[in-house]
């Protein structure tokens, strides 16, 4: 249908190598030319958790050192997270992962990244948009998040009982 034919654009700037190849009155064809598929998926993955972990670690410098002045680099990087976060969710729900119990537990992980940086995001907006100096305390649990997502991170590919135990724990506390 015509009227859909912007937002199927729209879908595909917030995607990594898919594009129309063929456009008519009545429809159109979407191609993945950049060759993204399923054996590309780890290195997605690791790629969103260290954008993710990059944008609340350099974001909580800035804001420690009073040196937070513009917020494009971190709109950029939340629009290259969307996008590999797009890519990953194409990947799990169009292949046939290992089990469909790793692949929900799968998307959780890949929702709950992009659900941190869009709030870490927002947070940026409205200390950017208001001209805001943060509490010790609001830094130190924006520290703490990203400390927390970092070791989340490296023993997620561990898979290590112990680690989770005590990851389990500290996520309590936060």
């Amino acid at each position: 249908e015509p009227k859909l034919l912007p937002a199927i654009q729209d879908a595909l700037q917030a995607t990594i190598g898919y594009e129309i190849i063929t456009q008519k009155q009545n429809y159109c064809i979407l191609k993945n030319v950049a060759g993204i598929y399923e054996q590309e998926f780890d290195n997605l993955l690791r790629r969103l958790f260290l954008m993710v972990i990059s944008l609340g670690e350099e974001s909580y410098e800035q804001l420690r050192l009073n040196a937070f002045k513009d917020i494009s680099t971190f709109e950029h990087q939340r629009d290259t997270i969307e996008k590999i976060m797009n890519s990953c969710c194409q990947i799990l729900n169009t292949t046939d992962r290992s089990s469909k119990t790793v692949s929900k537990f799968t998307y959780l992980i890949v929702y709950t990244l992009e659900k941190i940086a869009n709030e870490w995001l927002y947070a940026l907006r409205i200390i950017s948009k208001n001209k805001l100096n943060l509490k010790r305390e609001a830094l130190d649990y924006h520290n703490e998040v990203a400390k927390f997502l970092r070791i989340f991170y490296e023993n997620y590919y561990k898979k290590e009982t112990p680690a989770i135990v005590l990851l389990t724990n500290q996520k309590e506390e936060l």
